[in-house]
């Protein structure tokens, strides 16, 4: 069953002889399983566009937003999964996460191996390892990632263990759809365990600056973390 809030559109896309499904979703997450069997969960905001039937050669979705995949191994048919104009994810059978924000497009690998390509080249990626591109400086990058608040839009919670508050950040900038950053790296060492479902972004913040003893300002879209920070 589909959540409320999710809507289909048939359409015709680069083969004209292929019907493509558009889901989009409004207000929360939805869940779906795609004709090889690959599992898909959308979140809130998000859309996944799909063929009703993969080609004997290769499996192609295409997706805006955030959305964590649990594909089918095929050896025979690579499935791809492309992320704006710049961006394709490739994979025989794995499970990964991409989010896509205005100026950054991450790849998070849970298990097995992912190829990652961008205008700038190309990266492989293991499970526990994060892809980044850069869409204003065309710029990739891999990096080995924690993972322990990659689904937290399916867990619906955020949970931090003595983490480093630069992880924090990057996380709750992608909970909260703002951009939140440390002023410096030694406020970004500072280390947190909280732990953060309902609350809105003041109260999550609050928490933070209480906790750490911070500072917060508001410099145009950002929020800049601010203290003496931590050795």
């Amino acid at each position: 069953l589909l959540a409320i809030g999710t809507w289909f559109v048939i359409n015709k896309m680069r083969n004209p002889e292929v019907q493509w499904v558009q889901v989009s979703t409004q207000d929360q997450i939805d869940s779906l399983k795609l004709e090889d069997g690959s599992q898909v969960i959308l979140k809130a905001g998000s859309r996944l566009e799909y063929p009703r039937g993969f080609s004997k050669d290769e499996r192609i979705v295409k997706m805006t937003g955030t959305a964590y995949f649990h594909v089918t191994r095929d050896e025979t048919r690579p499935f791809e999964v492309l992320v704006g104009n710049e961006i394709s994810v490739s994979v025989l059978g794995t499970s990964f996460k991409i989010h896509q924000t205005d100026s950054l497009i991450t790849v998070w690998v849970k298990s097995g191996k992912v190829e990652m390509s961008g205008l700038s080249g190309k990266i492989q990626l293991d499970a526990g390892e994060e892809g980044r591109y850069y869409t204003d400086k065309h710029l990739l990058v891999e990096r080995t990632k924690y993972e322990s608040n990659e689904l937290a839009f399916v867990k619906g919670c955020l949970d931090f263990r003595n983490t480093p508050l630069t992880e924090v950040v990057h996380d709750l900038s992608e909970w909260y759809g703002v951009d939140i950053q440390v002023a410096n790296s030694t406020v970004g060492r500072c280390r947190i365990t909280t732990r953060f479902s309902k609350e809105n972004l003041e109260t999550a913040l609050a928490v933070i600056v209480k906790t750490l003893n911070l500072t917060q300002e508001k410099r145009g879209k950002t929020i800049y973390l601010n203290g003496a920070g931590c050795p």
